[in-house]
C-alpha cells in the first residue's frame, strides 16, 4: 500500500519594501551629555503596512525579518492609523521622531551614515507588489538628525 502526502505551502510575502538613505551626522554626534534625535518629514508609508517601522544603521540588507538584536538596530516608531481606509492606502504624517540617545556609541566618529528605513507589512495571502517597486517602500520629505 502507497500513502502520498500532499503539502500545501501558502507563501505569506510581505508589501512594504526597506528604504535605504545616506545621512550626514552632525559634529560630535556620538558625545555623552546631548540627546540625539531622528526626524522625519512628510513621512508616508506604503499601503497595508502595520504602522511600525524600524530603523538600522550600515546594514543595507535589513528588512522586516531582521533581528531588532543586531548590533545595527537603532530602534522604531510607531505611527498609528486613524482607520482602516488611511491603513490601506498608506500612513501619512507630517513628522516622526526617533530618540537615538541610547545608541549613539554606535554613531561616534562617523561623519555619514546609511540608514535603513524597514516598515513592517501587513501579512497577506495576495500577490505582494514587486519587490523595490516605489509604491512599496516609505517616502520621506526629509531626514536629519539634531542634538538637544
Amino acid at each position: 500500500m502507497r500513502v502520498c502526502l500532499l503539502a500545501i505551502v501558502l507563501l505569506v510575502a510581505l508589501r512594504a519594501a526597506p528604504a535605504t538613505v545616506n545621512l550626514r551626522l552632525p559634529p560630535e554626534s556620538g558625545t555623552t551629555g546631548n540627546r540625539l534625535l531622528l526626524h522625519f518629514e512628510n513621512l508616508k508609508l506604503p499601503p497595508d503596512s502595520s504602522g511600525i517601522v524600524r530603523v538600522f544603521a550600515d546594514l543595507a540588507g535589513a528588512d522586516a525579518r531582521t533581528s531588532t538584536d543586531d548590533e545595527h538596530f537603532l530602534g522604531y516608531f510607531t505611527l498609528v492609523p486613524k482607520n482602516s481606509t488611511e491603513a490601506a492606502r498608506g500612513i501619512e504624517r507630517a513628522s516622526a521622531t526617533l530618540d537615538l540617545t541610547a545608541k549613539k556609541q554606535r554613531l561616534a566618529g562617523k561623519r555619514e551614515v546609511t540608514l535603513t528605513i524597514v516598515p513592517l507589512g501587513r501579512p497577506s495571502l495576495l500577490p505582494a507588489v514587486a519587490p523595490g517597486s516605489a509604491s512599496t517602500k516609505p517616502t520621506f520629505g526629509r531626514i536629519y538628525l539634531s542634538k538637544e
